[in-house]
């Protein structure tokens, strides 16, 4: 039955496809034509037929409103044919000869001008959505909200089947309908609701693209706190703490902190966390076993066999870790130093979710250490106390602790404690307490005890040359490279071209934009990004900047401004970048204002409100004006410029025009099609003779793999951040993968120059070689004199390859 054409169904295909007097459109070429009222073609009926095949299967939208949607998607529309222009005119004039509902001016004045501004968009949109089948994904995604009552999917189908049997051509030919104000609503209501869901062409190319109209914004996460590697690079920067790193390297190295001393499991499932003197036979170790049968007995006998040790079921492993450390008398000098060192070893050392907490002990008393931060473990390095011991101390801290989640308790204190009757009494007083006691002595032993059902155990002992560890003078643990040693871009006293977008958290907290001066960013490896327009790179304002909160601000003309606050490490300091000379200036305030709580950026100067007062810096003359009139801060929050300034959407396309960069590479060789590899990427021309990444397709050559040397970051770049991992052929040629999204390349064959590629994917590379030529997208090399990108391959890359193939 539903394929029967019944006379209603007759009706509303003549209705449906019928040209009205009058109207804007009509058939043309005995109906193998739409052309507007004036002449020029809108479509043909073949292409009609095609879309309204396709569209039915949901229903099909007014005519009137598909044919505008076509029109519109027609190449300068706007311009061509005239009549688009005179839309207005044509319909104002076929509504006042319409009849049953008369539409007044003021109703088609607002249906008119929303319809005009979405054709626009449409206008607007790329080619390839104006063709094929991503015309049809637009007349979809156009008309998907209108409520098709009239004509639902089942009726669709009969009229556009019966439109294109051609049955109808003759009536529709009679062109005898005439124009309703019924009609001319009903084909400019779809396109008034599409024009409110669909305001912008990003936005229509955006849901046909992704089949959302936004791009959800990305959840703004804290950053884990930096631990062990990024604390120890701190403390190995500086001449006063160097010491301190190198033994606490050595320290990590020797003590071996069992798994799960006290929590023994007696199921027999769960893996082995420890080897014990004591157990059950049936955990014997298979060595012992070997030995024979007299042996054995033996050991047994005399608690010699060793047995296995089950880990403790996982619902219980989250554990509190409280490191004490003795600060009395007999801890004074080099013994204060080996025990910060040792207690920092015991930090970086932890399990799986332990909570870490430190205390200094005194005679009487505690308080609690940082040992996270550099200035922590400074200020911990300061804890003196004249008392002979600090048993009572101890045993306070003890007393006062709750009842909780299972803790370990660290006790390190001096070797010479150990022969204190007073403090030792203490300590047997507290063993079922405590865990583990370190001793420590100016000669550099280290003894490491486990106290075990009230017995002390020695678990280890070490010792330690402290002349050498805490006060030689020799380098840092941090890698230093030689400048014969880095790639040679790095030796530049100026980057030479334009960097990718790369490691930008789009949040108000990290990212402002105002124009003309156009976008700026802390990135997450605490560079200073500007991107002065949309389709360059970005410029590196400044190669590191301190971590802590930002506050953004401009003159609007010249310069932008980021204020930085830590008020742990009691940190103010301003950046000013100049946009004009591309200059960075620094201005400390630290001294001047204590401990900032919450700042803002209004009337051209910064409010900060500290611990004990409120302040007004005025950017431009690098002043502090402490009795200027204070504009209130409603938050204890750092404050920006209006939100309403942070358009990401836009951010977004102004500093990334739509590729993704490898920061990260774990291989790098040249594989089986003779191409350089990362990864899975090989680096190669692409058909239009463009430098692009792409997938690699497999070869029939043999691969070459260069071997990962190490990953390290360069105190010539001032960013310990910023890391580069080293690889290494055989014969002696380098690859530097630098985590700003940059490879760097180095012959064996000191022909050959060296070359730095932008790793990116997505869009066409560049990059630059150290004999002075730029090679590749624009985007990155702005307007330097270049090779072609296939000249560079020629002549640069593939000498690279070959040298490396022989």
């Amino acid at each position: 039955m539903d394929n029967v054409f019944t006379s209603e169904n007759r009706g509303k295909a003549l209705d449906y496809f019928s040209a009205p007097k009058n109207y804007f459109w009509k058939w043309a070429d005995n109906g193998q034509v739409i052309e507007w009222i004036g002449g020029p073609t809108i479509c043909y009926r073949e292409d009609l037929q095609n879309i309204l095949r396709d569209l039915s299967e949901d229903g099909i939208p007014p005519l009137g409103s598909l044919l505008l949607v076509l029109a519109a998607s027609n190449n300068d529309w706007w311009n061509h044919p005239p009549e688009a222009k005179n839309l207005r005119e044509i319909i104002n004039a076929a509504a006042q000869s319409s009849r049953l509902i008369p539409v007044s001016k003021k109703t088609l004045d607002d249906m008119l001008d929303p319809v005009s501004d979405f054709l626009k968009v449409i206008s607007g949109l790329p080619a390839e959505y104006k063709t094929g089948e991503k015309r049809i994904r637009l007349l979809q995604t156009v008309f998907s909200k209108y409520d098709h009552v009239n004509l639902p999917p089942r009726i669709s189908k009969n009229i556009v089947s019966e439109f294109i049997s051609g049955n109808l051509d003759e009536a529709i030919a009679e062109d005898n309908f005439v124009l309703s104000g019924e009609k001319i609503q009903s084909d400019l209501n779809p396109l008034v609701l599409a024009g409110k869901n669909f305001p912008t062409s990003y936005l229509l190319e955006l849901k046909i693209r992704t089949g959302v109209s936004t791009i959800p914004e990305p959840a703004e996460t804290e950053l884990p706190n930096e631990q062990s590697p990024n604390l120890l690079e701190l403390l190995a920067e500086d001449s006063k703490t160097v010491g301190i790193t190198r033994l606490t390297q050595r320290l990590i190295a020797a003590l071996n902190i069992p798994m799960h001393s006290r929590g023994i499991s007696d199921q027999s499932f769960g893996g082995v966390s420890d080897i014990s003197n004591r157990g059950n036979f049936d955990r014997l170790l298979l060595s012992e076993l070997a030995h024979d049968d007299i042996s054995l007995m033996a050991r047994l006998a005399n608690n010699e066999a060793l047995y296995l040790r089950r880990e403790e079921l996982p619902a219980n492993l989250d554990l509190k870790r409280n490191i004490l450390v003795d600060t009395t008398l007999k801890m004074w000098g080099t013994p204060r130093l080996f025990a910060i060192s040792t207690a920092l070893a015991c930090a970086q050392k932890k399990k799986q979710n332990t909570e870490i907490n430190a205390f200094a002990l005194s005679g009487n008393s505690y308080n609690a250490i940082d040992l996270e931060s550099k200035n922590g473990v400074v200020r911990a390095l300061e804890q003196l106390d004249a008392t002979l011991h600090c048993g009572n101390g101890l045993k306070n801290f003890i007393d006062e602790q709750p009842a909780e989640s299972p803790t370990e308790y660290f006790l390190i204190t001096a070797e010479e404690s150990d022969h204190s009757p007073e403090f030792m009494a203490t300590v047997s007083e507290l063993k079922k307490s405590l865990n583990y006691l370190i001793t420590v002595n100016r000669n550099g032993d280290l003894q490491f005890f486990e106290f075990v059902k009230g017995s002390r155990k020695l678990i280890s002992s070490t010792k330690f040359d402290l002349e050498e560890l805490l006060f030689s003078t020799q380098p840092t643990a941090r890698r230093t490279k030689s400048l014969k040693d880095i790639p040679a871009i790095l030796n530049l006293d100026e980057f030479p071209f334009f960097f990718p977008t790369s490691k930008v958290r789009m949040s108000a907290r990290n990212v402002f934009s105002v124009k003309p001066l156009g976008v700026i960013a802390v990135t997450l490896d605490q560079r200073i990004l500007h991107w002065p327009i949309t389709n360059r790179g970005a410029r590196e304002a400044s190669p590191v900047i301190e971590r802590g909160e930002y506050c953004f601000g401009t003159d609007e003309n010249f310069s932008f401004f980021i204020l930085v606050k830590n008020p742990e490490s009691n940190l103010l300091k301003l950046y000013q970048y100049d946009r004009d000379n591309l200059e960075m200036q620094i201005v400390d305030f630290s001294k001047e204002i204590s401990k900032p709580i919450s700042m803002s950026f209004n009337q051209k100067f910064f409010w900060v409100t500290s611990s004990n007062e409120q302040i007004t810096i005025d950017p431009l003359n690098k002043a502090v004006l402490k009795n200027h009139n204070f504009v209130p801060n409603n938050s204890e929050k750092s404050r920006l410029v209006p939100e309403p300034t942070l358009n990401f959407n836009n951010i977004k396309r102004h500093i990334n025009n739509g590729y993704s960069v490898l920061n990260t590479v774990n291989k790098v060789f040249v594989n089986g099609n003779g191409n350089l590899s990362v990864d899975q990427r090989q680096i190669t021309l692409s058909e239009n003779k463009n430098l692009s990444i792409v997938t690699r397709p497999a070869g029939n050559l043999k691969n070459i793999h260069a071997k990962h040397i190490e990953t390290v970051s360069l105190d010539s770049l001032s960013n310990s951040y910023i890391k580069f991992s080293k690889f290494a052929w055989g014969d002696g040629s380098e690859a530097w993968v630098d985590s700003r999204g940059l490879l760097h390349l180095r012959s064996s064959d000191k022909n050959i120059p060296e070359i730095t590629i932008v790793l990116i994917v997505g869009k066409d590379s560049a990059g630059w070689t150290s004999d002075g030529k730029f090679f590749g997208s624009p985007y990155f090399i702005g307007e330097s004199k270049s090779i072609s990108a296939q000249d560079f391959f020629i002549n640069y890359l593939q000498p690279f390859i070959d040298t490396l193939r022989q």
